[in-house]
């Protein structure tokens, strides 16, 4: 919930730019996998006090990740902002995310089947198998063998490769 909705005066309406703000909590918490300003009771102090979570450092460990992630959070930072005049409109938001550059593949499930050495492995999907490699892996888990995944995949020779992969909870 927005800060102007959670510390509005009697009379005092809200606009559009709550949305904005629900939004991009929803962003980080969907990126991050953890609720921007916590849970429960403390959650109206910290949005007052502006005392958000930190992003993770898996969005940008990792150079295939790095840029968009920084794009994404700097969306969602702005999306974020305490004062509702500074927020981006919904026009505003479109033309940003026009602007980011990323993979936009048919999302596959699977199951990573093999693991050869550290650095990449093979997930089994549809009677196929498909190669990736360790730095595709994207979010705070591990590819193991037997983790269920999704994915996209791009042409490699002589098998697909798998980009971005995600591990499953």
């Amino acid at each position: 919930m927005s800060p102007e909705m959670m510390f509005r005066k009697k009379g005092e309406s809200v606009g559009v730019e709550a949305d904005v703000w629900s939004l991009g909590a929803m962003m980080f918490h969907l990126l991050s996998g953890v609720l921007p300003f916590g849970e429960g009771l403390i959650v109206p102090a910290n949005v007052k006090m502006n005392n958000r979570e930190a992003w993770p450092p898996f969005m940008t460990s990792k150079a295939a990740f790095s840029e968009l992630s920084r794009d994404l959070q700097g969306i969602v930072e702005s999306c974020l902002n305490v004062d509702p005049a500074l927020r981006p409109t919904a026009s505003d938001l479109a033309a940003a995310t026009d602007e980011l550059v990323y993979f936009r593949g048919a999302w596959k499930n699977g199951t990573v089947h093999n693991l050869a050495g550290k650095t990449f492995g093979f997930i089994l999907s549809g009677g196929r198998e498909v190669m990736f490699h360790e730095d595709s892996v994207y979010g705070p888990r591990q590819a193991k063998v037997g983790s269920k995944v999704v994915f996209t995949t791009a042409p490699g020779h002589p098998r697909e490769r798998a980009f971005p992969v995600l591990v499953r909870p």
